[in-house]
Parts: structure tokens; C-alpha cells; sequence
């Protein structure tokens, strides 16, 4: 099992995906944004690209709900 950092963008900010290598044709991505904890998507993705293109959409979930709570009504 292998391990990198990709630092990637979405339209509402930066974040980090930590992709995991299981073993060939079996990933694995970790979103990590700001101060939140590290959070991981519950599957398996076939390829990297795969992976970082769920990472995309986890990310923008996160940010949103974060984002969203930040500017709610106080």
C-alpha cells in the first residue's frame, strides 16, 4: 500500500486528497480540508483518476456544508 498527497482545487477552495494505493485497480481517497479532520470516501475507486475525481466531489460536499454552516444566521 502506497500513499501520496495531491493538493487539488475545487471552485470553493483549496483542499488535500491523500490518495491510497491498496494494490493495482484498488484506491482509496482521504479529503482533507482547513481545519477539519481528515475524512475518508467510503469505496474503493478503480483507478487514481477515478479516486481524485470522487475526491473532487467529496471535497465540494464538505466545503459546502462547512462553508455553509459558516455563513449561516447568527
Amino acid at each position: 500500500m502506497s500513499t501520496h498527497r495531491c493538493d487539488r482545487n475545487t471552485e470553493l477552495g483549496p483542499y488535500i486528497a491523500w490518495l491510497c494505493k491498496i494494490n493495482d485497480g484498488e484506491y482509496n481517497v482521504v479529503v482533507q480540508i482547513a481545519d477539519h479532520p481528515p475524512e475518508s470516501a467510503d469505496q474503493s475507486f478503480g483507478t487514481e483518476e477515478q479516486a481524485l475525481q470522487a475526491a473532487d466531489v467529496f471535497a465540494r460536499q464538505i466545503q459546502k456544508s462547512s462553508y455553509g454552516a459558516a455563513s449561516g444566521p447568527f
